[in-house]
């Protein structure tokens, strides 16, 4: 993970102090700038604060504010009280707040949902349905509703299966599934899902 500071100009003005370096008039120009901390070079997680910096356009000399004299000092002091943090150094706080609500009050409700969907949806099974099954050496697969009949199930095993859950959906093709079927209870189906064999119903 990539953190660090990063440095960007605000606000630059024409200032018509003398440059003491090379004794030229209305050549300097100040900038005043923000610092943010940043995580991936791209997201500013929060503001480190406004400096200032001046440079002559005659002899290219920098000086940071410590090493200004009183009079540019004064006017990167004025332009810096001047210049507003942009709102955008803060974001990375709000997208972590945003994402900590979810965390906290979105997700707990969704995946509560969800089991109670499954849990409806394996006591009573369609046609279609698709099992997603954690298999004994650890891979997931689907299962396949080809048809119902009272009490018993008739399932379409996949041919491949996964050890990515992030892979599963990759299976779901027609020519994926064995021709031949097997027959299976909805109490065994209750079981399955009970000992979190069936771990998600896809019903489309």
């Amino acid at each position: 993970m990539n953190v660090g500071v990063r440095r960007v100009g605000i606000k630059t003005i024409d200032s018509l102090c003398r440059c003491d370096n090379c004794k030229k008039s209305g050549e300097i120009k100040i900038q005043s700038q923000c610092e943010y901390f940043h995580l991936m070079y791209l997201i500013p997680l929060f503001s480190l604060g406004k400096s200032s910096k001046s440079k002559c356009i005659n002899c290219g000399e920098v000086l940071n504010y410590i090493q200004m004299p009183y009079n540019l000092k004064c006017e990167a002091k004025a332009l810096e009280e001047r210049s507003k943090v942009p709102i955008w150094h803060h974001s990375g706080v709000f997208i972590l707040i945003t994402f900590i609500l979810y965390l906290v009050f979105i997700l707990p409700v969704s995946i509560k949902q969800d089991k109670e969907n499954d849990k409806i949806f394996i006591e009573q099974p369609i046609l279609n349905d698709i099992y997603i099954y954690y298999t004994d050496d650890k891979k997931y697969t689907l299962l396949k509703v080809d048809s119902i009949s009272d009490d018993t199930i008739y399932i379409l095993e996949n041919l491949f299966s996964t050890k990515m859950m992030s892979d599963i959906e990759t299976l779901d093709k027609l020519e994926n599934y064995q021709e031949w079927r097997y027959e299976i209870s909805k109490n065994d189906l209750k079981k399955l899902h009970s000992e979190n064999h069936i771990i998600k119903v896809i019903r489309k």
